[in-house]
């Protein structure tokens, strides 16, 4: 009998540590970050040029742009292209809008929008004169809301709470 628990307890510990070297070597090839090493240290942002129908929306895409730059921190954004290693070019090409959820009592008025904005971006290497990648498409995709559901939800309980009362 001591003989079978002493076999067994052996089984359950060479089990649990191999379980412990595979949970600690997959631990140690995490890493903070972004990894990925660049071929350029610093990046002039042309300001975003708008050929969709997106209201103003190239001064929000530039500057959200220029926060995900900053908030990485691998790489300076300077404000004269002659001292910029990259040049980022950014052209917005398309926005749609169309209704996405209606109100109950009228079918024509939406309560939310699905928004789709389209872009075409190209890096230049100001260094070899070349292109790191031109013309790449991008869509990003949202929904908007005219109003807040949860604002709608508590009107409507007030109102059904006046009635009872």
């Amino acid at each position: 009998m001591k003989l079978k628990l002493n076999s067994i307890s052996r089984f359950a510990l060479a089990l649990s540590s191999a379980f412990a070297m595979i949970w600690i070597s997959g631990c140690a090839s995490y890493q903070l970050g972004s990894p990925a090493e660049l071929n350029f240290e610093s990046i002039y942002i042309q300001p975003t040029q708008n050929e969709s129908f997106a209201p103003q929306a190239q001064t929000v895409v530039s500057t959200q742009i220029r926060k995900a730059f900053i908030q990485d921190g691998r790489i300076a954004i300077v404000s004269d292209p002659s001292e910029a290693d990259a040049i980022l070019e950014v052209t917005l090409t398309d926005y749609t809008r169309t209704g996405g959820a209606r109100q109950s009592n009228d079918t024509i008025v939406a309560r939310s929008f699905d928004i789709n904005l389209q872009a075409e971006i190209s890096l230049y290497n100001q260094n070899d004169g070349e292109y790191y990648f031109s013309k790449r498409q991008l869509s990003e995709s949202s929904n908007a809301y005219v109003e807040n559901p949860l604002l709608d939800f508590k009107r409507e309980h007030r109102k059904l709470h006046r009635i009872r009362i």
